[in-house]
Order: C-alpha cells, then structure tokens, then sequence
C-alpha cells in the first residue's frame, strides 16, 4: 500500500491493532508486501485507489516484479 514518507510502519500497525479499515480489522495482513513512497498524502490516496482497482493478478505481477 503506498503511503507518504515515515508512515508505513506506523500504518501497518494499525491494521494489526486492527484500528485501521474495516477489511483489515477483519483480515489481519501477515506481512507488508508492496511499498511505495510518495511526497504528499494526496498522491498516495491516489495510487492506493488505483491499485485497488487492479486484479488480485495485476497486482501479485507488481508484489513479484513480473511488471511489463
């Protein structure tokens, strides 16, 4: 999940205190498996919601570097 810089760790201890979204207080993540880092907040939002919109093969592509 792309976040702003210095917020992953913090963001991904939410979800395992399950106080983050309500998918992820019901499906507790096991490990981070993509990262990306963006300046602002607003352009993560933005990648976030792109990557959702992708395949559950899309993205396993970009968690495993077979990206074209």
């Amino acid at each position: 999940f792309p976040v702003t810089i210095g917020d992953v760790s913090k963001r991904f201890l939410r979800h395992l205190n399950k106080s983050g979204a309500k998918f992820t207080a019901q499906n507790i993540p096991i490990e981070l498996s993509w990262k990306e880092e963006f300046e602002t907040e607003i352009e993560s939002i933005r990648r976030e919601r792109q990557i959702k919109g992708w395949s559950r093969v899309k993205k396993e592509n970009l968690i495993n570097g077979n990206w074209i």
